[in-house]
């Protein structure tokens, strides 16, 4: 899987195949097919395709990104107050909640 993490889009992130909420609502972790990948998209054929990860706000905003090769392998997304690991992909700082 290579692994390359930005905070723009390195390219066309396209549908949207799984969502992972943060516990407090702040968060999600998005992932998305690339929208340059070959071929239509069949029931179960998500896994072997490229793809992106972003960390998205409670507004939709993208603060980090990055791409993988099979979007299907995002199964286990771990959230810390202070960071999200996204198994196998990344590990992304979260900034603390004001008070």
């Amino acid at each position: 899987m290579s692994i390359s993490c930005n905070n723009h889009a390195d390219g066309a992130p396209g549908q949207e195949v799984r969502r992972f909420e943060s516990p407090d609502g702040r968060y999600a972790v998005v992932v998305r097919l690339d929208s340059k990948s070959e071929g239509p998209i069949t029931p179960g054929s998500s896994g072997d395709r490229q793809g992106f990860v972003q960390l998205v706000n409670s507004q939709g905003k993208i603060l980090k990104q990055a791409s993988v090769d099979m979007v299907g392998r995002i199964d286990q997304v771990l959230w810390k107050e202070d960071q999200v690991e996204v198994k196998m992909v990344a590990t992304w700082q979260l900034k603390p909640e004001k008070r």
